[in-house]
């Protein structure tokens, strides 16, 4: 499988590619993208901090997911880690409110953090959430369901381009690389 999706959106990343070669069927592996648009407002230099412009940023995420002993978890983080970390990096800015203004530069430590506890939010969910679900709902046929994502594995990637700032940033979890 391969493919190439233009982005056209002018803002520094102008087309990303993917190639992908099952080595078992079905594929334990997986991967997600989005481009979300963030309005921000930044100060306009004078001194009391109190004008603003509106501006706004896209931030890029690519993920891979290489699944062990199954696709459920791959496929778990195909539709959750985007959101989970998407959250976290909403925590990092300052809300706008009549007399404030988007923080366009929380620390890089801030955002690793953000992005760190976006995995570490879904890992627990894909773990101790479903034995929670498991356990108020014991039935057969719903167990599988519960607790799939939780008896494979997988190892996450998330590539996380701002456009406001050009920073790129890559997390990984377990064994894979990004280059």
């Amino acid at each position: 499988l391969d493919e190439s999706y233009f982005v056209e959106r002018g803002k520094g990343v102008v087309r990303y590619d993917v190639s992908q070669l099952p080595s078992n069927s079905p594929i334990e592996d997986d991967r997600s993208e989005k481009i979300v648009q963030v309005p921000l407002l930044t100060a306009t230099g004078n001194k009391a901090d109190t004008e603003a412009k509106a501006i706004s940023s896209d931030w890029m995420f690519w993920g891979v997911y290489d699944g062990h002993s199954g696709w459920t978890t791959s496929a778990k983080l195909r539709d959750a880690l985007i959101a989970y970390v998407l959250s976290e990096l909403d925590k990092t800015y300052i809300k706008s409110t009549p007399g404030s203004i988007y923080r366009l530069d929380p620390s890089p430590t801030a955002i690793d953090e953000a992005i760190q506890n976006g995995f570490v939010r879904l890992d627990n969910d894909i773990v101790h959430k479903s034995i929670e679900k498991l356990m108020a709902h014991p039935d057969k046929a719903g167990a599988a369901e519960y607790i799939a994502p939780a008896l494979s594995g997988s190892c996450g990637l998330l590539a996380f381009y701002d456009t406001f700032s050009h920073d790129l940033r890559v997390a990984v979890t377990g064994d894979s690389r990004a280059v």
